[in-house]
């Protein structure tokens, strides 16, 4: 269970592969697997960028939505979104 700033995230493994969606869309906005909420996403990228993270998209506004949010890709090609509020 990684934790950081007082959250922690619980993974889990399913027993059922055909239930698995990875790298799919919900929709054209949302290409992501996985969005984490954090306190300020700029920071964050600042801070994996160097350390080798696979970076799938660098910060961007999302207007729809109003959160700043970068993309990183995990060892098996999953897109993990990092956003904080832009307001």
């Amino acid at each position: 269970m990684p934790q950081r700033d007082g959250l922690t995230i619980m993974l889990d493994q399913t027993r059922d592969a055909s239930v698995i969606r990875p790298n799919g869309k919900a929709c054209d906005d949302d290409p992501w697997d996985a969005y984490v909420w954090v306190k300020d996403a700029d920071a964050l990228y600042a801070e994996v960028k160097p350390r080798g993270a696979i970076i799938a998209y660098e910060p961007v506004l999302k207007e729809g939505y109003g959160n700043r949010e970068f993309g990183v890709r995990d060892l098996d090609g999953y897109l993990i979104a990092f956003g904080s509020d832009a307001g």
